[in-house]
């Protein structure tokens, strides 16, 4: 055993705190503890999962930093695969409690397993210290904030509504649709709907946890990849620091003074989207939820995986690439796109022996399928869209100074010089270390090529392009560290002149940096509350109005249910997820499917949504042709309908009468064998169901 291997302390310990943690969640989702502990759920998706198997399937020198990073990513995974398959014989409560109380015994595998007791150095803590920083600044903006950021983009929203959705037991259905099937890629709303269900919390909330544990994983992740390429710790350092604050260092160098504009007309130049109000979108990709936040996580963590696997193909670094990359292609298809053709590029051009390159190459392929079958049948885009921005020049000049300093990591190693003067043994020890580190160098340098290429060539690939200009500069700035590193070293005049350089760097995206968070806080707290916050573990409405009631009602009672379909007059401000084409909230708020939505025109067949919007504007009093009535059409689903009715409807229908309740649209519902449900100031809620 390796000397700096002992049997510590710190197996059984973790493992008795997560056990204790999991069987505490496991038993309050069987309703023997109360429900608010089940958060304790959290220990369990987000890292205890995946601990004890990686520990058992990894070599006895496994380190620890390498088996808290790859355990809590592999965790998700084993969860959402757990559920998925225990889901199909236990209800929806037995199977979360299965899960929790099956993590828990799992905790035994940990029992008489070393573990590499020694830390990693100044660079090593440095990481650490920036996973607290960003984790702790995620948690700020996006789990402590209210609605605003979390539910502020219209993809978030989405995610968010459909794994609610799903979370009652609910077909593969479009929720803004019902009977129709899901139009956009539902890989990370299965994955939110495990963590929420794990949790014990909405789907909006988890989403935000989620997200907070991966850009708190990042640096992490991001160290592990440069630490294989290089022993520099410094550069190490360097290349998390260009990695956050790196991008865009000319916007924050060379502000654009301009009447009334300031410099963010500047700044926008100089980013993916060039629109004032998405300041470094690139860079503040990791506090924009959604599955970006995620799947860059596992991009990289899966790039860091297959380097290990090229260096020597053993386990479980094989393994363990295909099941990240392929966990990446499920998550975000752009992304996990980009990552596996990095992978699969570098294990075909792996120097010396091709073993490691063929199995990765094998593993790839083989946890790539399920990705490649959703995506055969959904589509690339994470949610429907009809426009797909391409990335400009900007992209390009914010990646300038880092594009600069990456070519210099294509200068010779001086360890190829030394090797040239060494005896043998010496030699083959330094021919050893360059093929590994060429090999990390070839991944980093394919995954920025892999991903910028696939923004600017095939920017129909997703919505958000500048995403994958983003995990572009991730590997670029590992590149651009080890570059200034080889600078220095191969040319001894620049060597004081390296930290000076970098520190302009980092100075001029420092800056623009605090620019691109200053608006993400003041859009996380807004001058004046938010319409939308969470209620009772759920997302709701936090205003009075009597129709943010309703939705409360139904959030809370046992009405909603994978069958219960919400009919309400979809356009009401203050209802809508995102910015001016946002979704309608009911699915999310309710986790019933909404009858029809005004933005899915155009996104579904246009006979079924014009169908259903004009059955609905006959009934809610908009001047059309037609007999007003509604049941028909509602009850040939076979499924409890709901209805949802205030005074705007009731004057819509009966303007001559005065007001009051019932009177028009009421009348018209209990004539069709409608029975009220729930009401409150003004606004009821009517059952519509077939009569028997």
């Amino acid at each position: 055993m390796d000397p700096t291997l002992a049997r510590s302390p710190l197996p059984a310990t973790l493992a008795f705190v997560l056990a204790t943690c999991a069987g505490i969640a496991g038993l309050s989702a069987l309703g023997a503890l109360p429900a608010s502990l089940g958060v304790l759920g959290a220990t369990t998706v987000f890292c205890g999962a995946g601990l004890p198997w990686l520990v058992r399937w990894s070599p006895v020198e496994s380190s620890t930093l390498k088996l808290l990073v790859f355990g809590a990513c592999l965790s998700p995974v084993l969860c959402s695969a757990a559920l998925f398959g225990l889901d199909r014989f236990l209800e929806p409560e037995s199977a979360v409690a299965a899960l929790l109380l099956g993590s828990a015994v799992s905790q035994l595998l940990w029992l008489g397993r070393p573990l590499g007791k020694g830390w990693p150095g100044s660079a090593g803590a440095f990481a650490w210290v920036a996973c607290a920083a960003v984790g702790v600044l995620g948690w700020y903006l996006l789990v402590r904030s209210g609605s605003a950021l979390r539910l502020g983009h219209d993809s978030n929203g989405w995610h968010a509504s459909v794994a609610q959705h799903w979370m009652t037991g609910a077909p593969l259905e479009d929720p803004w649709l019902p009977g129709e099937s899901l139009r956009g890629h539902p890989g990370f709303a299965y994955a939110l709907a495990t963590v929420a269900r794990l949790c014990g919390t909405g789907a909006e909330m988890a989403q935000a946890w989620f997200a907070t544990w991966a850009v708190a994983l990042l640096p992490a992740a991001l160290y592990l990849l440069a630490a294989v390429g290089s022993k520099r710790g410094w550069a190490h350092a360097l290349a998390l620091g260009f990695a956050a604050i790196g991008w865009n260092a000319l916007g924050g160098l060379w502000p654009m003074e301009e009447p009334g504009g300031g410099w963010g007309p500047h700044l926008a130049s100089a980013t993916p989207l060039g629109e004032t109000g998405e300041v470094l979108y690139a860079f503040s990709t990791w506090m924009r939820l959604g599955p970006a936040s995620v799947a860059l996580t596992y991009a990289v963590a899966a790039w860091s995986a297959g380097a290990h696997g090229l260096r020597n193909g053993r386990r479980p670094w094989v393994g363990l690439t295909g099941i990240l990359a392929g966990a990446t292609l499920i998550l975000s298809p752009p992304i996990g796109c980009a990552t596996v053709l990095a992978l699969a590029v570098s294990a075909g051009l792996r120097p010396g022996s091709t073993r490691a390159g063929l199995t990765t190459m094998a593993a790839l392929a083989f946890w790539a399928v399920p990705g490649v079958l959703l995506w055969l049948q959904f589509g690339p885009e994470d949610v429907p869209r009809v426009l797909a921005p391409k990335l400009g020049t900007g992209t390009l000049l914010a990646a300038l100074p880092l594009l600069v300093f990456a070519l210099w990591s294509f200068l010779p190693r001086r360890e190829v010089l030394d090797a040239a003067g060494s005896d043998q043994g010496e030699s083959l020890d330094v021919a050893r270390a360059l093929d590994d580190r060429t090999t990390v160098h070839v991944l980093t340098v394919v995954a920025a090529v892999s991903a910028f290429g696939l923004a600017y060539a095939w920017p129909a690939l997703s919505f958000e392009a500048a995403v994958l200009a983003r995990l572009a500069s991730l590997p670029l700035a590992i590149l651009a560290a080890e570059g200034l590193a080889r600078l220095g070293t191969r040319v001894p005049p620049l060597r004081f002149a390296t930290p000076f350089v970098a520190g302009i760097v980092l100075f001029g995206g420092g800056r623009a940096s605090v620019h691109a968070w200053s608006e993400h806080v003041r859009y996380a707290y807004p001058p004046s509350p938010s319409p939308v916050e969470p209620v009772s573990g759920r997302s709701g409405f936090t205003s009075p109005s009597a129709r943010s009631k309703i939705w409360e009602w139904l959030a809370k009672s046992e009405w909603p249910s994978h069958a219960t379909i919400v009919v309400a007059r979809p356009g009401v401000p203050g209802e809508r997820i995102g910015f001016r084409h946002g979704r309608h909230v009911a699915p999310l708020v309710t986790g019933c499917a909404l009858w029809i939505d005004e933005p899915l025109q155009g996104e579904v067949p246009e006979g079924v949504a014009r169908e259903r919007m004009d059955r609905l504007g006959q009934w809610l009093g908009v001047p059309t042709s037609g007999e007003r009535t509604m049941a028909p059409i509602l009850l040939t689903l076979g499924r409890p309908v709901v209805v949802l009715v205030d005074e705007r409807d009731r004057s819509a229908t009966a303007p001559e009468e005065p007001r009051g309740a019932p009177r028009g649209i009421d009348r018209m519902i209990l004539a069709q064998g409608g029975q009220i449900l729930f009401e409150v100031d003004g606004a009821a809620l009517y059952l519509l169901q077939a009569a028997p």
